[in-house]
């Protein structure tokens, strides 16, 4: 180590997967003490942000005795390697975030807990999680501003013809939680997990006395929500099923309608106008799950148990469109060919019970922030 200078040493090693860093711990204290470093762990983490690399996606599948089992899905590589992740939380828990390499799990019994699935390492909080309610919505993230994790639980309850909701926000690095001060939305759903995109956390809702579809986000920073537009024409169809997520730092929506999927990219954060469809895919058997981590591939579920993906930039030959990216949104949607689907198998199975899904950073984030 000496004969390599610190910083061309962390130039290097900030390259490289976690995976292969917490292996090369073992070299030397001087090796452990640079990669165990938050300096260093926030280099990291910036390098694989900046660059797409080093992104997962993590599958949870429950069978009939409710026990989950997660699958993390590496869609970037050649292979898509998928590898069971053995702990013993997934007997019975719920995903509700995933932020830096970090996922916020509850577990019926246990409480709740933060895991990086990357380094193996998980960490009780002490958040309540009261749950009784018409709806419940979750949330995790991180706020760089006060440089801190948070949970967010919005309860919402319908009764004697009155329609309230009440909030907390959880401090990781503080341990403490807090009340929010006002959310006048209502959910759809009875649960829903937030999606983030950059510290603000957004789910799909409405106004109390109004049923046309909004998608409600919630700023981490200055823990306050506002409401933001769906693409026209979506926002009055109460049977639509329609899903958020994050790709490329922009926020998608997913719209299930009757026989096809079309999906949709907000390319200028809280702008209408800004929305540009992206694909539409029609296959009503077929509902998307996750995202690559570059966005170039789609994940998606049959209703028979398999796995497929989904090429975004294949070129189809039925129309002259050569590439269907998120990173170029003026593109129209062309139709969808055989050829841009590929069955994935795992661990030798063919069919697949998929409870949800999270995309995650592998990182070496500490789960004791």
């Amino acid at each position: 180590m000496s004969e390599i200078s610190f910083d061309n040493l962390c130039d290097i090693l900030k390259l490289l997967p976690a995976k292969s860093l917490l292996r090369f711990r073992c070299l030397s204290k001087a090796y452990c003490s640079l990669i165990d470093s938050r300096d260093f762990i926030n280099l990291h983490l910036s390098q694989s942000n900046n660059t797409n690399l080093n992104g997962s996606l993590i599958l949870f599948e429950s069978n009939f005795l409710y026990i989950h089992i997660a699958y993390m899905v590496d869609l970037d590589s050649p292979k898509h390697h998928v590898a069971k992740c053995d702990h013993p939380l997934f007997n019975s828990c719920l995903i509700f975030g995933s932020c830096n390499g970090l996922i916020a799990l509850y577990h019926s019994q246990e409480g709740m807990f933060l895991w990086n699935p990357s380094t193996r390492k998980h960490r009780k909080i002490c958040c309540q999680m009261r749950s009784h309610s018409n709806y419940l919505l979750d949330g995790f993230g991180y706020d760089p501003v006060s440089d801190d994790y948070k949970v967010v639980r919005i309860r919402g309850l319908v009764g004697h013809g009155r329609k309230r909701s009440s909030g907390m926000v959880y401090s990781v690095k503080h341990n403490s939680s807090r009340r929010i001060k006002e959310f006048p939305y209502k959910c759809n759903k009875h649960r829903d997990c937030g999606t983030l995109v950059g510290s603000c956390l957004h789910w799909i809702g409405s106004e109390p006395d109004d049923s046309d579809k909004l998608i409600v986000a919630f700023n981490l920073e200055d823990e306050r929500c506002r409401a933001l537009p769906i693409p026209g024409g979506f926002q009055n169809h109460r049977y639509w099923e329609l899903k958020l997520a994050e790709v490329g730092g922009c926020l998608t929506l997913t719209v299930n309608i009757s026989d096809y999927v079309e999906i949709w990219a907000m390319k200028e954060y809280g702008k209408k106008e800004s929305w540009i469809r992206i694909s539409s895919i029609h296959n009503r058997s077929l509902r998307p799950i996750g995202y690559s981590k570059t966005g170039d591939k789609l994940l998606l579920y049959g209703h028979n148990g398999c796995l497929w993906e989904y090429d975004l930039q294949e070129e189809d030959q039925t129309s002259q469109v050569s590439q269907n990216h998120f990173s170029n949104f003026n593109q129209p949607p062309p139709n969808v060919s055989d050829k841009r689907f590929r069955r994935i198998k795992y661990l030798g199975f063919d069919v697949f019970c998929c409870y949800s899904s999270v995309n995650c950073v592998k990182s070496l984030v500490s789960v004791h922030v």
